[in-house]
């Protein structure tokens, strides 16, 4: 037919993220013209490819150095662990709440272009996403009509001609879709990471770990965690938490297509988290707004706890002790209490990732030894990353 309804297609460009001892920058654009962001400012760079000849010059306005990031003060240690009586909406104002900061304010410096870069390649993503769903809506009615036409015996003798009508219009719709989808599939980033093998190597030993720590039979994100004087409740637990179930996997963000594996960990109070080679990336699924975290920022913690499970018992995990629903401050039965009863105390991990910009999550894993093998892991991946900067 000839016919195009959308004038514009956008292309994103190929990301390069650039991991060194000066640490990350990324280059956009393609070779012989590119711009380099981070750190120490913004380059243009061009070259002749094959002749060895190239330029390159800050572009920016160069601004003093800021000071270092003060270190977090570690996790605090849990005890005995209960949770607080479901159903459960998690607020934002909740006490003791376990939450990061907005998405918008925990960008590192660095990594403020792939932001917006990623912040247009998701609006464009939405508003095309929007119109598959109004072209979708739209065949669907043609082609009902179409089988309207073709089931009567009046139209197929006397309306010919509306009956070609509405294959054509059919026609069209069908290549509006097709179109909008192709477009779709333009509106990410292609993400190539320049890092050495020993790097690498480290990254991919995390994600194998991850993997198993996928199949942990339950996962929570711990959402609030509040002291409670154990003399005053009648429990054994110090503290109540709220607790949320969530998955982790390996699908990557339809915004970034990373040539390594890629680990998402959903959250249920605020962004997820993606894990790439170099930086930690939060995705509000509810607006446009991400964030991008240098990992050299990021404090990850494995911490072994006791829980108090009312809930049933997950087959991973190992079954340590068992606590009265009202004790006494020895631990002991409160007999006060005629229907007390005993409640399982289950090993479980927790994992805490903070960073000094307003990371703040924690999750719970049923399998503690996943748990614990997963943040080790994790915690050499980011010493060597710190290493490198020296």
């Amino acid at each position: 037919m000839g016919w195009r309804f959308r004038k514009s297609v956008k292309i994103f460009p190929g990301v390069r993220l650039n991991i060194s001892k000066r640490g990350i920058s990324t280059t956009v654009g393609v070779r012989g013209a590119s711009v380099t962001f981070g750190q120490r400012g913004t380059y243009l760079n061009i070259g002749l490819p094959g002749t060895g000849l190239s330029y390159r010059t800050r572009i920016d306005t160069p601004v003093p150095p800021t000071p270092g990031l003060a270190a977090l003060p570690s996790a605090y240690s849990l005890p005995v662990q209960s949770p607080i009586p479901s159903p459960f909406t998690p607020q934002t104002e909740e006490p003791g709440a376990i939450k990061s900061q907005n998405v918008e304010e925990v960008t590192s410096p660095g990594l403020y272009e792939l932001r917006e870069l990623l912040i247009s390649a998701r609006n464009e993503r939405n508003v095309l996403l929007q119109e598959i769903q109004t072209a979708a809506m739209e065949k669907q009615k043609i082609d009902a009509r179409w089988v309207r036409l073709n089931r009567s015996f009046f139209a197929r003798k006397f309306r010919k001609k509306a009956i070609a009508e509405c294959r054509e219009q059919g026609l069209e719709a069908q290549a509006k879709l097709a179109e909008l989808e192709e477009q779709l599939k333009l509106c990410n980033i292609s993400l190539s990471v320049d890092i050495d093998e020993a790097f690498l190597n480290t990254y991919l030993k995390v994600v194998e770990y991850f993997r198993t720590l996928c199949g942990a039979h339950v996962i929570w994100d711990v959402t609030s965690s509040q002291y409670h004087d154990p003399f005053v409740t009648r429990s054994t637990a110090a503290h109540h938490i709220r607790r949320t179930r969530v998955v982790f996997d390996t699908t990557p963000s339809p915004i970034i297509q990373a040539e390594y594996p890629v680990m998402h960990l959903a959250n249920a109070n605020g962004a997820d988290i993606y894990i790439y080679p170099g930086f930690l990336m939060m995705v509000d699924n509810r607006t446009t707004a991400f964030a991008l975290v240098d990992f050299r920022e990021v404090q990850i913690e494995f911490i072994p706890v006791g829980f108090l499970e009312e809930e049933q018992v997950p087959g991973d995990t190992v079954i340590v002790d068992y606590a009265w629903a009202r004790a006494n401050k020895d631990g002991s039965r409160d007999r006060r209490f005629a229907d007390n009863y005993q409640i399982p105390v289950v090993a479980y991990g927790n994992i805490s990732i903070r960073s000094p910009s307003g990371v703040n999550e924690q999750y719970m894993v049923s399998n503690q030894q996943s748990a614990e093998n997963f943040t080790k892991a994790m915690q050499a991946y980011i010493q060597l990353f710190r290493q490198m900067q020296g």
